[in-house]
């Protein structure tokens, strides 16, 4: 009699190799109905053919199960990489260079405008004094500020006019490189020259106009050099401000600060 396994269950012989009685399946089946099938109906066959998916389902092959000490432990320390797709993704945008201010002539500056100078935020700082920045129309005040210089040789350039190929070309104020030595921060104060010995100009008693100050003679340091700078009246920002002329001042780890010329209310 032929015999087929469906799933996990196997048929029983009536009777072994040996011609012994065979062992009773060790699965539970359910019991056969009691009821006897009437005389019309047709008797099913006791060991009926597999169907198509039980045939499927038998030639089914398993694969077998990992242990879960084969799988790889992923370690906690590592934190999660979250990517990026390429296409939304976003290039840095480039630095937006402002069209260069060109004028077949140079254009003068306004004269500048007096103003008090603001408590230093730190020893590291240095004054830079205010003045006028060229836009394509017209001038624009920039006041005077505390700043760092970016490094240890570093002047401050004020805004000029440069000569380039048959036109005047604006150049902004910005920090530039000075000679050994040099600079608005220094490792020894560059001596200031002794005034020079002229007969002093003939100026008024008092000034013409009632917002105007003394300004003694005197030397600006610009960072590479020195610049005099003759006794005048000039507009004062406060009537009860002084003009302190421009001098070397200790900052941090022994270097030494110039602080510019300016007005100060005592």
């Amino acid at each position: 009699m032929a015999c087929v396994a469906i799933v996990a269950v196997g048929c029983s012989r009536s009777e072994s190799k040996a011609g012994k009685p065979a062992k009773p399946p060790t699965a539970s089946l359910a019991a056969p109905p009691t009821e006897s099938p009437s005389p019309s109906s047709p008797i099913a066959p006791k060991h009926a053919p597999p169907s198509a998916s039980e045939v499927a389902l038998h030639d089914t092959v398993v694969p077998p199960l990992v242990p879960v000490s084969a799988v790889p432990a992923v370690a906690a320390s590592e934190p999660a990489v979250a990517t990026t797709p390429a296409s939304t993704a976003t290039a840095p945008l480039a630095p937006v260079v402002p069209p260069p201010i060109i004028s077949q002539q140079p254009i003068e500056e306004p004269t500048l405008k007096p103003e008090l100078m603001t408590p230093e935020p730190s020893p590291e700082h240095v004054w830079s004094p205010g003045d006028w920045d060229r836009t394509p129309d017209q001038w624009k005040w920039v006041a005077g500020h505390w700043d760092k210089a970016p490094f240890g040789n570093a002047r401050w350039v004020g805004g000029y006019w440069k000569w380039e190929t048959g036109k005047y070309v604006w150049m902004p104020g910005h920090w530039g490189t000075a000679d050994p030595g040099m600079g608005m921060v220094v490792t020894k104060p560059v001596e200031i020259p002794p005034l020079p010995a002229t007969p002093t100009p003939s100026y008024p008693a008092s000034p013409l106009q009632p917002n105007y100050g003394w300004v003694p003679a005197h030397w600006d340091w610009t960072g590479y050099g020195w610049t005099f700078v003759p006794a005048n009246w000039a507009p004062s920002p406060d009537p009860k401000a002084t003009y302190i002329s421009g001098h070397w001042k200790q900052g941090l780890f022994g270097q030494w600060r110039w602080i510019a010329g300016h007005w100060e209310v005592k």
